[in-house]
């Protein structure tokens, strides 16, 4: 029986779902020394028949690219080249490529390079591409096995676009384009280091504006993205970053973060110019006590904050900034501890687990991190993906509560200072007596929360150590203390966090991807083993999804194939990972928390495998076949030469020359003309210029420094000018490279009319929305109102009136500044207060009725201040909405029925499955009808629904059914079924929704649950 290990649950898996690199791996010095026999262990090793005599050697690159290639871009999991150092090397086809917080196979990088790079057939990562204006290559680093014939293949490739590190003091942030300055002057937008982060999902920002091109979110490059749910955008305790926006954001408030009960309601998140009032990204969040009172949501970066940044920089429409994968603020930002009901946050710092072949005679592992809360209680789990549907299985490894009682006080807690830990775990294959600081068993042992599942059984022997470190993992992933209480919670977490968007984020885990490039995975350093074998080749035979590529996170797209999957060719290491060490682990293993069968020999736990049918390992029936298939001989042919850009005849450089990057300033445009066409706008022409590779053209107004826009045609319209004013216009070409021309002679225009006198008054513009639309009866409507002062003068006293409609039951009513008053009795009317707006500023309210019956609502509002506003036609204006009788607009009703992650179910004990069930509309659902189908291991002991009733299982069908009556569209209905189980094995349950309504979309009316008694 398997009592520890966990299959991750679909819904929670979604929220692991991308890698992201943290830091290189760490030093070894702090377990230095090891058996005296290791010094010539390698002068034994006996080495498997390959096709010549020849033995393979290692083979570490690091340098720039200078050219990727691709096999067949039709095929995701194409073979393909990459020359680095002069140096032809082979990527395997069924390789995942680490970059800094993804994984991608060649094929992939092609696909989702820029897009002038994919029209071209490249990656853009090489010195050769020619979508590479820069002629900067991006940064390789290689482990690879030259095998017998010649050819150097790959086994693990890191790539990063560029290896920028810059550390310094925010000097600036613009609330509207979603970028800050490092290091500048204090509010100035034009001086220091731009930084955008690479937020492609937005999960931390919104941008816009200067330096965006062709990505979502102003990314200029998604392959290098941020990881936007194993946070590396944070506080230096793991606390998720953002910046706040001007630019508005409606979510759904399940949080209820205005506080007034509503949890469907939907609201609108949006800074004032000074980036204060953002709902999802509030500044009230950064107090002077670095406590944040509500963790549920990210906390803002500030002016002053000194942080680090990792990234590359780029060149988008002439503006050239870093571009940051990475952000880490150096401040200790804290979860609340006596808040039980808000999460807390975590990440791994640095990290390694020894891989095969263990020629050092040990297996070692070291985690190093941070947490938000004052006690870093972390549980750390190796993650395994089985061969069938490359599902996610987890199993128990290290715990900072279990090592402080086995080792002592400080053994892994405060190591580091507060909110830190340290856990480390050695197993020495000869020792005989156990280190209680770094034996993984004991610290197993010693945690009450893995103590009743007996790990290690057989109290620690050498088989079982072995077994919790090895096979080696692909990502290791981190659980606090607090979040794997929530995940074992009846009905499922309830610990909930909303992201920048306001889309559901992880919280209290991290999930730390492994790579020999990326860091996580130690191999044995020679120099520590025998300085006569230095060219000991890696052992990529021994890490499991070299062997088989469905084994690895990301591994399968769509359906498994049904047989092995290795590289090809395999970068064949010439010796077994089993053998290599003096005295390797030989014990049976047979700890049912780690494998559901015995293991004959621990040392084949290298090659084992989940199996898919028990959720763990399955003894001798799961180890994979060894070896692989030796590559066949192919001739070594001559690296690529890199072209010349300035020859006029093709001609090669030498491999130890680079390519002249295109440094040149392009031709300027010419015959530059300016004509006002109406009072307030003027026309410019020009022709193009004569160089190759312009993109786009800066505009200058009356001699401004900084481009009055930037534009990729030959014309552009100057708008919004004040009659018979006069301008001057000059341009610039900006080539792809970010090269920029002298600019052109001046062109003159003064636009028609009379100059108008000096402007003065409060100019007040008043909109908003209405939603839903349409909006049932007797639910909830949302009037969003936004007063905003075009100025030019401040509008003091200023006020918003609000006229309800008839036939609506007054809710609620806020102000972002200032107060609103409820209508008086008998009165529709809602009086808001907003003081004073300055010029630029803005004020919302929000107003929320309950429509009580069917027709057409008119809501009226007006805006004034005690100044004059010059133009009153902005000030007011009607919200129209249509009310149903309990009905969209349509006829259907689409139902979807979902089960909450579950908690841990023990054998012989009480279980509760959470459902629910949601409307999408259009239409209300009337008589709805929830059934759930139990298995015959489980007994029913009880339902309880948030509206409705459930009637026990009729005798023999152990069915339960729960009248819910009506749910209006966007409405939920939540179900908690509690059982009884019986001896570990599997629980299914599952469950149907209907209604007196068709349903557009059957597919979600159903779903079934698997849960794994243990």
């Amino acid at each position: 029986m398997n009592n520890l290990n966990r299959r991750v649950p679909v819904g929670w898996s979604s929220l692991l779902r991308r890698p992201g690199r943290r830091k290189s791996r760490p030093s070894n010095n702090w377990l230095a020394g090891g058996s005296l026999g290791l010094l010539t262990l390698l002068l034994g090793v006996a080495l498997f028949q390959l096709t010549t005599s020849a033995a393979p050697q290692t083979a570490l690159i690091t340098g720039e690219i200078e050219r990727i290639t691709v096999t067949n871009p039709a095929d995701v999991w194409s073979a393909g080249t990459i020359v680095v150092g002069g140096q032809n090397v082979i990527i395997p086809r069924n390789l995942l490529i680490d970059f800094p917080a993804n994984r991608l196979t060649v094929a992939q990088t092609f696909a989702a390079a820029p897009p002038s790079c994919v029209e071209a057939g490249e990656s853009g990562l090489a010195i050769a591409d020619t979508c590479n204006l820069g002629r900067q290559g991006g940064i390789a680093t290689i482990a690879a096995n030259r095998v017998d014939n010649g050819d150097l293949i790959a086994g693990d490739v890191f790539l990063q676009k560029g290896a920028e590190l810059i550390s310094g003091q925010v000097t600036y942030i613009d609330y509207a384009m979603g970028f800050f300055r490092l290091d500048g002057v204090a509010n100035d937008p034009n001086l220091g280091v731009m930084v955008r982060l690479n937020d492609p999902t937005g999960a931390h920002t919104a941008q816009q504006g200067l330096g965006c091109g062709f990505g979502p979110n102003c990314s200029p490059d998604p392959r290098f993205t941020e990881d936007p749910v194993n946070y590396t955008q944070m506080f230096s305790t793991g606390y998720p970053l953002c910046i706040p926006s001007v630019l508005s954001r409606s979510f759904t408030d399940a949080l209820d973060f205005n506080n007034d009960g509503n949890t469907t309601e939907t609201l609108l998140a949006q800074a004032n110019p000074g980036g204060t009032g953002d709902i999802l990204c509030p500044d009230t969040n950064r107090p002077a006590t670095d406590v944040s009172p509500d963790s549920r949501r990210f906390a803002p970066i500030k002016l002053g904050d000194h942080l680090t940044v990792k990234g590359n920089f780029e060149t988008v429409s002439g503006a050239r900034y870093l571009s940051a994968w990475n952000t880490r603020v150096s401040v200790a930002l804290t979860t609340d501890p006596n808040r039980p009901d808000q999460p807390d946050y975590a990440y791994i710092d640095e990290m390694f687990i020894d891989g095969p072949a263990f020629q050092r005679n040990r297996i070692r592992d070291q985690f190093i991190g941070f947490v938000s809360a004052p006690n870093a209680d972390v549980l750390i789990f190796t993650t395994h993906h089985d061969p069938t549907t490359n599902a996610m299985h987890e199993f128990p490894l290290a715990t900072s509560v279990g090592c402080e009682i086995a080792g002592g006080v400080n053994t892994c807690l405060n190591v580091l200072g507060p909110h830190s830990y340290r856990i480390r775990h050695d197993a020495i294959f000869t020792a005989a007596a156990k280190n209680p600081k770094l034996d993984p068993c004991l610290h197993l042992r010693a945690d009450s929360r893995f103590a009743a599942q007996n790990p290690c059984p057989n109290g620690g022997t050498l088989a079982e150590e072995f077994s919790l470190m090895s096979p080696i993992t692909h990502e290791s992933h981190l659980l606090t203390g607090r979040k794997f209480a929530d995940q074992s919670k009846p009905g499922g977490p309830t610990l909930r966090t909303l992201d920048f968007q306001g889309n559901e984020a992880a919280n209290g885990q991290y999930l730390f991807p492994m790579g020999l490039g990326l860091g996580g995975i130690e191999t044995p350093v020679f120099l520590e083993i025998n300085i006569a074998a230095l060219q000991t080749p890696f052992s990529f035979d021994g890490i499991p999804w070299n062997l088989d590529r469905r084994l690895s996170p990301g591994g399968c797209i769509g359906p498994c194939e049904t047989t092995p999957q290795p590289l090809d060719p395999f970068p064949v290491s010439g010796f077994d990972p089993r053998l290599q060490a003096p005295n390797p682990p030989t014990g049976v293993v047979s700890d049912p928390n780690f494998t559901a069968r015995p293991l004959s020999v621990a040392n084949n736990r290298v090659l084992s495998f989940v199996d898919a049918t028990v959720n763990n390992f399955n003894g001798d029936a799961t180890v994979l076949a060894w070896p692989p298939a030796p590559p066949a001989a192919q001739p070594i042919t001559a690296t690529p030469c890199l072209p010349d850009p300035a020859a006029t005849t093709p001609t090669c450089l030498q491999n130890t020359t680079r390519p002249s990057a295109t440094t040149a300033a392009p031709a300027p445009p010419t015959n530059l003309t300016a004509t006002a066409v109406t009072s307030s706008q003027i026309n410019l022409t020009w022709t193009a210029s004569t160089t190759a590779g312009v993109t786009t053209y800066k505009v200058f107004r009356d001699g401004a420094g900084v481009a009055r826009s930037i534009v990729s045609g030959t014309s552009f319209s100057d708008t919004g000018l004040a009659a018979a004013s006069t301008h001057s216009y000059t341009l610039a070409a900006v080539d792809g490279a970010g090269n920029q021309s002298a600019q052109t002679p001046p062109a003159t225009a003064t636009t028609n009319g009379v100059a108008p006198p000096p402007p003065t008054g409060a100019d007040l513009v008043l909109s908003g929305t209405a939603s839903p639309e349409p909006v049932a009866s007797g639910s909830q409507l949302t009037y969003a109102l936004k007063v905003v002062n075009q100025g030019p003068q401040a509008a003091t006293a200023t006020t918003l009136t609000d006229t309800l409609p008839t036939g609506v039951t007054f809710g609620s009513a806020a102000a972002s500044v200032g107060t609103c008053t409820p209508p008086a009795a008998g009165s529709q009317v809602v009086n808001c207060s907003l003081g004073t707006l300055n010029a630029g500023a803005t004020a919302t309210v929000t107003i929320v009725v309950t429509p009580t019956a069917a027709g057409t609502l008119t809501n009226t509002s007006s805006a004034s201040s005690s100044v004059t506003d010059p133009n009153l036609a902005n000030n007011s204006g009607t919200l129209t909405s249509t009310v149903t009788g309990g009905a969209g607009t349509g006829t259907s009703a689409d139902l979807a029925v979902t089960h909450a992650p579950p908690g841990r179910a023990r054998p012989n004990s009480a279980f509760t499955y959470g459902i629910t069930v949601t409307n999408g509309g259009p239409a209300v659902a009337h008589s709805v009808v929830l059934t759930d189908q139990l298995s015959s291991n489980e007994t029913f002991t009880g339902a309880t629904a948030s509206q409705g009733t459930c009637a026990a299982p009729a005798v023999g069908t152990n069915r339960v059914t729960c009248t819910l009556g009506t749910v209006n569209p966007n409405a939920t209905v939540t179900i908690n079924i509690t059982v009884t189980t019986g001896a570990a094995g599997n629980i299914i349950d599952t469950a149907g929704v209907s209604a007196a309504e068709a349903d557009p979309n059957t597919a979600n009316n159903t779903n079934t649950q698997t849960v794994r008694v243990h």
